[in-house]
């Protein structure tokens, strides 16, 4: 079970380092997005950085994932972190949340 308040902990941390380093912005998207508070599956962010290898290793180092897999819409799903599992989304584009 993931929750409004660990999404919005990921948030921060990811917005302090990462948005820091590389520039734009993270928003929670998905259900936890809209206003539930809790979710079930994972958490989905959306990031406006550009998508480099760079950052998906930034992003390992303060995730700490089990394992990481590319997805059919272009992001990453980080499975097994500290914060649960985690989607990320380089764009919001036919993103039907």
């Amino acid at each position: 079970m993931h929750t409004k308040q660990i999404a919005d902990i990921l948030i921060h941390v990811i917005d302090v380092v990462i948005c820091g380093k590389y520039g734009g912005k993270v928003k929670l998207i998905g259900s936890l997005g809209k206003g539930a508070h809790e979710s079930k599956h994972d958490i989905d962010i959306h990031i406006t950085c550009k998508q480099t290898d760079r950052l998906k290793n930034d992003l390992k180092l303060i995730l700490r994932p089990e394992k990481v897999e590319n997805t059919d819409w272009g992001g990453w799903y980080f499975h097994g972190t500290p914060f649960g599992d985690v989607d990320v989304f380089f764009t919001t584009k036919n993103f039907d949340y």
